[in-house]
């Protein structure tokens, strides 16, 4: 049985929730290595910030639990912010099939024949799908795409904004189909 962690010090509250803060380690880290060094840093955090434990509010699991998990929300934070850079020049490939990065950039200028037809393709079955559409729907999905905004399609079309949306959202589901 784990003692009262308000009269334990830091340290002898981390030794006998050593396997529980493991276990939050392990859960929130990629790799065994990971793992290890989330460890440690929520054991950094918990002695900087033990003065902030409260008993009275929360078992001392619950209080390292947040901890772990504020760690968590930062290095997840800090991963998304990070950009990976590589030269354009260089053999390191996105693809993995050895073309240099750059290869794999389509070229803004390079006409697109097939590409070309295919968008013509799809711009035709949305006209038709639209033209399909009940006239309040068409005319609220043709405002707010080729127009101006739902707001000024509910106006045109004298119906309050929350109806026009609804309209777009209706024929979007209607053409997602089932």
């Amino acid at each position: 049985m784990v003692a009262n962690a308000s009269s334990l010090t830091c340290q002898e509250n981390l030794k006998q929730w050593g396997g529980f803060l493991h276990g939050l380690a392990h859960r929130y880290a990629r790799s065994a290595d990971s793992a290890e060094d989330a460890y440690q840093e929520i054991a950094a955090r918990a002695l900087k910030h033990f003065r902030s434990y409260n008993p009275e509010l929360a078992a001392f699991s619950t209080w390292l639990a947040v901890v772990a998990r504020s760690l968590d929300s930062e290095m997840r934070d800090r991963r998304s912010r990070t950009i990976s850079a590589c030269s354009l020049s260089s053999a390191g490939t996105a693809s993995g099939d050895g073309s240099p990065l750059a290869d794999l950039i389509p070229d803004p200028h390079h006409i697109d024949p097939e590409g070309q037809i295919d968008a013509r393709d799809q711009r035709e079955a949305i006209r038709q799908a639209i033209s399909r559409l009940p006239n309040e729907e068409r005319e609220a999905i043709r405002m707010r795409y080729w127009g101006d905004s739902t707001l000024g399609s509910s106006e045109r079309l004298s119906l309050t904004r929350g109806l026009a949306t609804l309209n777009v959202s209706l024929a979007r589901l209607r053409e997602a189909g089932p």
